[in-house]
């Protein structure tokens, strides 16, 4: 476990800096407030660069990470399985059930502020179960497990900037508050090391064979 720390700093510590620093400006500001002041850096530009980028959080990005998979060893395909069912079934507790009367910013501020918040067009805006952030956790759940899977301390670093703007997007257009990405982002990782964590005591020799090849083997 603590070689995978090693061999993706240049993911995890930037992660954990941005909870740090996430941590500090959510204990400093209100969540309205420093909604806000996020909300108020906006432009026409931003709008579009952020509608588009959010769908990288979303479940279509599960789909090419399968293919990728196919040319991989057998383990990294049960790890992502692993992560992928363990976030989505702490997503689905954590919004439903333990926070299910978080609403979002859309819902919130018609209740309980008179700002008007700048919106994007074009999307379809949700109101209610904002705790935490579903396409944060997939984001940094997703990006963390190709992390693991590069070589590329450059290309670790990238994922996570990749991850953080996903992330990012959900504030900016108005479906998340501040601290559902924080929570977001900590699930989202926190489910790959545990799925790591867990596998790594369950591996077995047959999980080291090429996924394709073990496949076409077993069928001749």
């Amino acid at each position: 476990m603590k070689q995978l720390f090693i061999q993706n700093r240049y993911f995890i510590i930037p992660q954990l800096i941005f909870v740090l620093v996430g941590t500090v400006l959510l204990l400093s500001f209100s969540k309205t407030d420093l909604h806000i002041q996020i909300n108020e850096l906006n432009s026409s530009w931003l709008d579009t660069f952020f509608r588009f980028l959010t769908y990288l959080g979303s479940g279509y990005i599960y789909i090419p990470v399968l293919l990728i998979l196919f040319n991989k060893e057998i383990k990294w395909l049960i790890l992502y399985l692993l992560s992928l069912a363990s976030s989505n079934l702490l997503l689905l507790i954590f919004k439903q059930v333990i926070f299910a009367d978080f609403n979002r910013p859309v819902q919130y501020f018609a209740l309980n502020s008179n700002y008007k918040l700048h919106l994007v067009e074009g999307v379809d805006m949700h109101h209610f179960y904002s705790f935490p952030s579903g396409h944060t956790t997939t984001a940094f759940m997703v990006f963390f497990f190709l992390a693991i899977l590069s070589r590329s301390n450059v290309l670790k670093f990238i994922l996570f900037v990749i991850a953080l703007l996903t992330a990012y997007s959900r504030v900016y257009l108005s479906q998340h508050f501040f601290e559902d990405i924080v929570a977001g982002s900590i699930l989202g990782t926190g489910t790959v090391l545990l799925s790591y964590y867990i596998l790594h005591f369950w591996e077995k020799e047959w999980m080291n064979k090429n996924f394709k090849q073990y496949i076409f083997h077993k069928n001749k």
